[in-house]
């Protein structure tokens, strides 16, 4: 049996299937302030961390959803991967956090979450890397 659905289809369903993560506890790194990027970074760089509530927060669960990057800072990356200046703002998502909804959506799921992000949080992304 074949079912088709169209593109504003499945963004409506992949919304709904998200909503539990509209309203995260989220946590602003100042990466300036930790020691081993402080020696990259001159001006304060910010980078988001969401959280689904608190107790994901706390140091040892930190179960985090997704990282947001703003900006390219030189020698400053969270994998190993080659960046350049359009690549940002850089979201991290957890691949083992959404690995349920990968297994569903294969391909589609970057790009489903990427707009997703966008219309939720009200941040631009240029790029997605799964980590």
């Amino acid at each position: 049996m074949n079912i088709l659905l169209t593109e504003s289809q499945m963004e409506s369903a992949f919304d709904k299937l998200m909503r539990k993560h509209e309203k995260p506890f989220t946590n602003v790194w100042d990466l300036k302030d930790i020691g081993e990027f402080s020696k990259h970074i001159e001006d304060k760089k910010e980078v988001l961390q969401f959280f689904n509530d608190e107790i994901d927060y706390l140091p040892e669960i930190n179960d985090w959803f997704a990282l947001y990057d703003p900006k390219m800072t030189k020698n400053v990356t969270f994998t190993d991967n080659t960046f350049i200046e359009g690549d940002f703002p850089l979201l991290y998502y957890s691949k083992d956090y959404f690995s349920t909804e990968i297994d569903y959506l294969g391909n589609k799921f970057e790009e489903l979450y990427k707009k997703w992000f966008e219309k939720t949080f009200k941040l631009p992304v240029s790029r997605l890397i799964g980590w």
